[in-house]
This record gives C-alpha cells, structure tokens and sequence, in this order.
C-alpha cells in the first residue's frame, strides 16, 4: 500500500497571511500586473511532439558500466550484460514466463527441437534437430541460420575464457540444411542439460569476417539484432546504452515502447530521486546495504531482490609450482576471511545471523598466526621479490574490490600478495596455464546443474591452445613437468592433477584436471554429484565468495502488464522483472497514480 503526501493549509494561517497581504497592496500601490501571454501554436505542438517522444523511451538506472557486452566471455559477464543480450540476441531456449527457472524453446526463433539417441558401435551419442522458424532474421534483413549455431560452436570451443563451454566441447559436428533453416548437432555421448546451449547467438555474417579476437567483438557494440531491440549506440566514456525497438522483429509481441535507455544512475539517493521525478522508470542494481530502504521509499516504487545464477570466486592455480602442495593451498585459503571480502565486494554484511556475526567481524590479520599452523608447510614460497600473483578476470568493480582485499589480506598474515593488471585474455591464454599467477579472481555461472559442473572442474579441453608468457623462466614451465618434489597431503603432487601448459582456460580457470572428478561428471543425469563437493574441498582449489544478489525497481512512471492469472511478476533467472521490458508502457505520473490505485 502506498502512502501519499499530503499538503495541509490551516484556515487561520491562511486568513491571516491573505488580510496581510491586502494591507500591503493599498499602502503600496505597485504597477499593474502582466498575465503571460499565451503559448505559440507552434510552441503547443513542440511541447506535445517532445512529450509523445519521451513517452516513447523507457529510461533504466543502472550502478555499474563495465567495458565489454559478450556474454559468452568470463570477463564480461555482468547484470548489464545479462540485460543487452536477453533484450538483443536470439537463443534457441529462454526462462518460460510461467515459470522462469525452467527453460523453454523460443517459439520466436524456433519452430521445432527434436532429440533422439543414435548408438554407433555400441556408444549412445545424441543427435539434436533444430528446425528455424520462417521469417527469423537480424535487424540488417539476414535470415538467422544453421551458420549462427555453427560460428557459436567454433568460437566457444577455440577461444581462450569463454564461459558455459562444456556442452559445446561435446558436439563432434553440425550440419546445415534447407537452405540453413535446418540444423543438426551431433554430439559425442549423451549431453545433459542441452537446453543451456546456444543462447545467444551472434551474427555470424558480420562477425567471422573480423580481423578482431572473439575476445573484442563486442567491447563496443552489437552489430546486429535478433530480439525485439536493437543497439543504436555504446557510449562507455558517457556511460550510456541506447536500445531501439527492432523493425524487423517477425515475432508474435514485438517491443511496445521505441526505445530502451540504459545508464548510470550514481549512487542510490541519486537514483532514488531521478525515480521520484520520472527520469528513470526502473533500476537494475547490486544492492548495498541500504539500497532497498532508499528505492523502497519512492512512491508507489515496487522492488524485487534476487540471487542470479552467478558466484564470486578465488580460484588456485593448479598450474602453479608454489601451490604444488595441497597443504599450502589449504593455508592460503584458510588465511581468507571469507566474510570480510564479501562485505568488501558487495557493500553488503556477508552474514545476518547475529550469532556468527562477531566471528565473522574478526579481522584476517587476528585469525590468521603469524607462525604456520601445526603440521603446515611453511610459506617461504612467497616473498616481498616473489609475492603471490592475483588475477582479476575483467573490469568489474567487485571482482577488483576482492582481488585487492584477497591482497591485503593475505600480506596482513604475512604472505606477500599483490594483484596483476593483466587482461583476462592474457591470463587464460598464458598466465595461468604457465603457472605465472597463482589465483585467480572471476564471476562464474553458479554450479546449479551436471553441465555446469563439467564447465567448472572437468580437464580442460586441448582445443585451446596457449601461448607462453614472454621472459617465462623454465622453472615455472611447463606443469606437465613437477618442478618441486614436495608432496600434497593426499600423496600426489600438483601436476598430476593439472591440465597440460600448452591447454589454455575457459571455465575451468583453477586448471584442475583430476581423473576422479571427471569420471564422477560423466556419468548421465543433470543434478550435480552430491560426492563433488566434498572432492573440491579436498583438493583446496577454490573459495566461494559470494553470490550475485540483484535488485530491479519498477517506478510509478511505468506500467507493467501481466497476466492476471499470476500472483507474481514473471521473474527471470538473469534478469528479474525486467525480463518483460518490451512489453511495459511509459506513462505521466498521474496516470501512473491512478493507474497503482485502480
């Protein structure tokens, strides 16, 4: 329920403030007053053209602007991105509104998927049909085609930091017929979870021509549309995406409003404000501490907080010989106040549970001993010359706020530590396969079914070749080849356990290739192994941090539609309420108010 200020006059104030007012006119005569004169027809006309035309642009606050909008890339992925692609890209699945956890065909893009098994010499191998709905094109009039899944298939499978490319590393090949409008994929094995691939396509008749890396594609634009909206411009110096409703979108509901406005908001009581006066419509933020109190305090504003499938991680380089040891690995980690670099990262307390706070508040630098604990190595490896190596995946703000807070952490516990500026296609491709970071920091799909497990800790795939660092002493070489006869607690050393130096990374960023992980993941079925976590804990690779927490505002300047057979908005896993953006309708504030109270 909404609560409405209103401005109350007293009578006797008022009366006595107007005979007041009266008095001083008759003892000070004034000149005579001037009545405005009446607006310009032409004026009137300009005023509703620029009216009509505001009407027409939905403006949404976001809080963070990174460089880069490829969401098949590790380091571009981010709640803005998630957004431009939902709104610009076609995928073959997509969250049903009806129940937007569960994936469903795009009947837009799709006319019909059909899977079948087909057993060579014994081996169950799938085999996928999708048949491309007539009519399905890019915003330049090129029809989507068979030449899309394939361009998605190479680039994922060659590319250095990709994400989500376990599915994809399974298909053998691919086959296109009539007239493109055909597509099979065959894959090696039974593939689990098929649902997940091809979203998002790109347009591969104006990419695969590019003399640029996959990597940069889309550092500054979206060539070409397959959704209901196009990209008319990034302006990163500015801040500012400017999305225009798709003409050539053959869908059943195409975009209502002309134009969709994505731009930096400030901070929380900036957007707040340009909420009340109906410079913005929605907000798309990580919420800090207070986020919610100050959106929530708008008129008639409606908020939803969710988690996105997406996690905050430190992950340890298996490919590093100072982290041979299980045993140091374990330290390192142990000497991470977890709680402390959420807080950090995030701007919001890690833990709400009034019991763990007081454990959770004590700083690194008091939990950890300044003498090994009892039966751990010493960390002589790490010194004030050889401090360890931090990796930040990208340009995302909270990804950088914890690799640095990793830092200073781990130097307060006596553990030289700083963070690299690499580029993350520097880091896959040569850093961390050749052992020259010890850790990296990244945002990565949360590990919720059996293939995005595959992606995250399955031997990395040889089709990704890397490239030696420049001035790379041998020492630090190859892993394939133990360079420290020190022993892990679990009685093997490191190189056992990590992909050869000559394979680069894409969602296995640890490097971690062990043969009973991988033959746990293989076995059929989409839940993740309960046994899996356990095993990761004990090879001390990786260190959770946080979870993607979201909030998304709809103010009164915006008219959502929905069904009225749902209780709830529609809310997608990426994207929350926003997902329904091409439907909504902008509208004048008082129409909003009476609109909220019908």
């Amino acid at each position: 329920m909404s609560i409405r200020r209103r401005r109350f006059r007293p009578a006797l104030l008022a009366g006595l403030v107007s005979t007041a007012f009266l008095a001083s006119c008759m003892a000070n005569p004034g000149e005579a007053p001037t009545v405005a004169e009446d607006p310009k027809p032409q004026d009137q006309a300009k005023s509703k053209e620029d009216r009509e035309k505001q009407l027409r642009t939905i403006n949404i606050g976001v809080d963070e602007f990174g460089e880069g909008f490829n969401p098949h890339l590790i380091s571009d992925q981010s709640p803005l991105t998630d957004l431009i692609a939902s709104l610009t890209l076609p995928s073959a699945f997509i969250p049903d509104p009806a129940d937007p956890t569960t994936l469903v065909q795009d009947k837009d893009v799709l006319d019909d998927v059909t899977v079948d098994t087909v057993t060579t010499n014994g081996t169950k191998n799938t085999h996928i049909r999708y048949d491309i709905r007539e009519g399905a094109q890019w915003s330049d009039g090129t029809p989507i085609s068979g030449e899309d899944f394939r361009y998605l298939h190479r680039k994922i499978v060659e590319t250095p930091g990709v994400a989500h490319s376990a599915g994809y590393e399974q298909i053998d090949h691919i086959e296109v017929s009539g007239g493109g409008r055909r597509v099979d994929v065959y894959f090696d094995g039974e593939i689990v979870g098929y649902q997940e691939l091809f979203r998002h396509l790109l347009p591969s008749h104006l990419l695969r021509a590019s003399t640029s890396g996959f990597e940069s594609l889309l550092a500054t634009s979206v060539p070409a549309s397959g959704g209901r909206y196009s990209v008319l411009h990034i302006d990163v110096g500015r801040n500012e995406v400017r999305l225009a409703r798709n003409d050539r979108f053959w869908g059943d509901n195409p975009a209502t409003t002309e134009n969709v406005v994505l731009r930096l908001a400030g901070k929380d009581v900036a957007g707040a404000q340009q909420m009340r006066s109906n410079q913005l419509q929605a907000a798309y933020v990580r919420p800090a501490e207070t986020t919610v109190l100050t959106y929530g305090l708008v008129p008639d504003a409606v908020t939803e907080e969710f988690d996105a499938p997406r996690t905050l991680s430190a992950s340890l380089n298996m490919a590093s010989v100072r982290l041979d040891d299980v045993a140091v690995r374990r330290e390192l980690l142990d000497s991470i106040n977890v709680d402390e670099i959420a807080s950090v990262a995030t701007g919001r307390r890690a833990i709400e549970n009034p019991d763990q706070v007081e454990e959770s508040s004590t700083p690194a630098t008091e939990t950890a001993s300044d003498e090994a604990p009892e039966g751990a190595p010493e960390m002589t490896a790490f010194t004030e010359e050889q401090p360890l190596r931090l990796g930040a995946m990208g340009e995302d703000p909270q990804v950088q706020a914890a690799a640095f807070a990793i830092a200073d952490q781990l130097t307060a516990a006596g553990i030289p530590a700083e963070v690299t500026t690499s580029s993350a296609i520097d880091l896959t491709r040569s850093l961390l396969p050749w052992g020259e970071v010890d850790m990296v920091v990244s945002w990565g799909e949360s590990v919720n079914t059996r293939l995005q497990a595959r992606d995250r800790y399955s031997c990395p795939e040889t089709t990704r070749p890397s490239l030696k660092p420049k001035n790379t002493a041998t020492t630090k070489g190859s892993t394939s080849v133990p360079s420290s006869t020190s022993e892990s607690s679990s009685g093997a050393s490191n190189a056992e356990f990590a992909a050869p130096a000559a394979t680069a990374r894409a969602g296995n960023l640890s490097g971690i290739c062990d043969p009973e992980i991988d033959e746990l993941l293989q076995d059929p079925g989409t839940e993740v192994p309960p046994e899996l976590s356990s095993l990761i804990d004990e090879r001390a690779v990786e260190m959770p941090i946080a979870t993607d927490h979201m909030l998304t505002v709809v103010g009164p300047g915006a008219i959502v539609p929905r069904n009225p057979e749902q209780k709830e908005w529609p809310s997608s896993p990426w994207t929350g309420r926003l997902m329904t953006i091409p439907l909504w309708e902008r509208v004048v504030m008082e129409e909003a108010k009476n609109s909220a109270d019908e």
